[in-house]
């Protein structure tokens, strides 16, 4: 079980920041790694799953959370349509860190922010705040939030389906009330209407982020690029038509799509990893985390991201390898995470 994607670890967050739950979460863990976890359901404030314990035994957990309110998610809803960027996204069957960084500046948990924060029940009757099943379910669910992004939403109060569909209607994409959040359409998710792009993109403030898709045998020559979708938004701003914004872009997308081509190629004929030869030493890297608390006084994953040069979902697996080892211990819970020296 694969669970290094940002939305997973920032799921498992809320119960591997509690020092308390170490154990329970750890044996949880093993027990989502030996599929224990079954009948995993996602519903509106609702995860309900079965797991069977060490013993044999068939467990049954429920976790709840309050969903989020209609006028709550209408007003996240009209913050991502302002960004081209992110309506390309989600439309495109995606959720980024920026995303949900929206929810995060609207003061808007979307991740539970405490563990207390949810209501959790299983028939083992632990009296603790989270039992091993628990834990494993936890697991489980941020496995799946990987794999299917919208799961979150949807234990949040909005199905995929709504959200796309309300997402288009603010963006005034053609088609925006037909099924376009059902299986077999994602060729029609993946970029957003040229139609819908036209109408004042040179005209809202900051330049808005265009996203669309480009087919590899539409770039074999740099002027062979016509990036249609670039033509329909008109005239750019001081005048400069769009013959003249294509003639700068058509190069770059030709030499990207090269390069990306020599990538591909490398690592499907390389012998080893492509990456493998950029391994960090680990030990070298734990001294420098713990030299580098005790320096500041405490870190977060923000600061080491942007010292390591890494993504924060990276800096907070090296500092969670480092408190279970004992070498930092943590204080506060979710964004207000420090990781401090023992």
């Amino acid at each position: 079980m694969n669970l290094d994607g940002w939305m997973a670890l920032r799921w498992l967050d809320v119960i591997h920041e509690m020092p308390e739950l170490r154990k329970v979460v750890r044996r949880g863990r093993v027990l989502a790694r030996k599929k224990a976890v079954d009948r995993l359901e996602v519903s509106h404030g609702l995860v309900t799953a079965e797991v069977k314990d060490d013993g044999g035994a068939t467990l049954s957990v429920r976790i709840r959370q309050s969903p989020l309110e209609d006028e709550v998610w209408d007003e996240v809803l009209d913050q991502l349509a302002e960004d081209a960027h992110h309506s390309a996204s989600l439309l495109a069957g995606r959720v980024t860190e920026e995303c949900a960084e929206v929810f995060d500046l609207a003061g808007i948990d979307l991740f539970p922010f405490d563990v207390r924060d949810m209501t959790t029940f299983c028939t083992c009757r632990d009296a603790g705040v989270l039992c091993r099943h628990a834990a494993a379910t936890h697991h489980a669910l941020a496995h799946a939030i990987e794999l299917d992004p919208f799961l979150l939403f949807l234990f949040r109060g909005l199905d995929r389906d709504d959200l796309l569909r309300k997402l288009r209607e603010r963006r005034g994409v053609p088609g925006a009330t037909a099924d376009a959040g059902q299986e077999g359409s994602t060729s029609r998710l993946e970029c957003e209407d040229g139609e819908a792009l036209m109408t004042g993109f040179w005209e809202r403030g900051v330049v808005p982020h265009l996203a669309f898709r480009l087919e590899a045998d539409e770039v074999t020559d740099e002027h062979m690029v016509a990036l249609p979708i670039v033509r329909a938004l008109g005239q750019a701003p001081g005048g400069l038509s769009a013959d003249a914004v294509v003639a700068v872009l058509a190069p770059i997308v030709a030499m990207a799509q090269r390069r990306v081509a020599e990538i591909v190629e490398q690592a499907s004929s390389a012998d080893t990893p492509l990456m493998s030869s950029e391994t960090p030493d680990t030990e070298k890297l734990d001294e420098i985390l713990v030299a580098a608390a005790h320096q500041h006084g405490e870190l977060t994953t923000t600061f080491v991201s942007e010292a390591m040069g890494v993504s924060r979902q990276k800096a907070r697996k090296y500092l969670q390898w480092l408190v279970e080892e004992g070498r930092l211990t943590v204080s506060g819970k979710a964004r207000g995470t420090k990781y401090l020296p023992v």
